[in-house]
């Protein structure tokens, strides 16, 4: 008898259960579809109340389910920081972009979320004076953004002239690696108004480079490459680190191995400059 009882108890509380059930689905499912999704505080502390569209913000494909989480793609996009609000998706999408040239599948995994590359967005923007779309950083970041990746931080990214004897400039084996990084944030002309010469060499750099380094003096060299190991290691043959300087060498070198690989740089007037004023003495 009592267990019959609550038996019958129990199916009338499920058909009172059943529509209200239906209608938190119906709140839920309106939630993903127009209605204002509510956020996270902002950065002033408040709430923030955003807008999603109708339509989905998607060229379909693998990106297709992304609103079934994000109501509101540009909310999330911005709401960290990295991103102006300004920045909306809707208006790639118009411009011709494909989710896909933005975001990689998954873009969910155990090790985190995969983000989109600032090489993945100079794939359209560009540092060039006439750029559209254009490459300034006040473009798509706030002013608060940290520009500068980790790596600059460390000391022998551009090390000072007197630790180059000991180590190599880490931006120097960066660029060479992978020079569309630098161009992301620098232009050209931002290397050689440091360097003051071509960068990175050209491929005929070792026949042209004695003009150009008379052209800009050789303290412009010495600035990335310690003279008495870049000079010294392709000119100098036989030479000794640990027995003083080129000068102080040459003669013996010279009169064992011969004069003729110093004039593939020198004229034969260098030479007699030193040794008929006497400067020769003075090392």
């Amino acid at each position: 008898m009592w267990s019959r009882l609550r038996v019958l108890q129990a199916l009338g509380l499920l058909v009172l259960l059943v529509p209200l059930l239906a209608a938190c689905t119906q709140t839920d499912a309106s939630s993903t579809s127009g209605t204002p999704t509510t956020g996270s505080a902002g950065a002033g502390g408040g709430t923030v109340t955003s807008q999603a569209t109708a339509a989905p913000v998607s060229d379909g494909g693998n990106f297709e389910q992304c609103r079934d989480c994000h109501a509101d793609l540009d909310y999330t996009a911005s709401r960290n920081g990295v991103l102006l609000p300004a920045f909306k998706h809707q208006f790639h999408l118009d411009a011709g972009a494909k989710c896909g040239q933005c975001h990689q599948t998954p873009t969910h995994t155990k090790q985190g979320i995969r983000k989109p590359t600032m090489a993945k967005c100079f794939g359209c923007h560009s540092q060039n004076d006439a750029a559209a779309p254009p490459g300034a950083c006040d473009a798509c970041h706030p002013a608060d953004f940290p520009l500068k990746p980790g790596t600059h931080a460390d000391p022998d990214w551009l090390p000072p002239a007197n630790r180059l004897d000991a180590v190599k400039a880490k931006h120097s084996v960066a660029a060479a690696e992978s020079p569309q990084e630098c161009s992301v944030c620098h232009a050209q002309s931002f290397c050689e108004g440091c360097h003051k010469v071509s960068m990175p060499h050209p491929a005929d750099w070792q026949a042209a480079h004695p003009e150009t380094a008379r052209k800009v003096g050789g303290q412009t060299c010495d600035r990335c490459h310690p003279q008495k190991t870049l000079c010294n290691s392709c000119h100098h043959k036989g030479f000794d680190p640990a027995a003083g300087t080129w000068r102080q060498q040459h003669r013996n070198i010279v009169a064992t191995a011969g004069a003729q690989p110093c004039f593939s740089c020198h004229s034969s007037t260098t030479c007699a400059h030193c040794h008929t004023t006497g400067e020769y003495k003075a090392f």
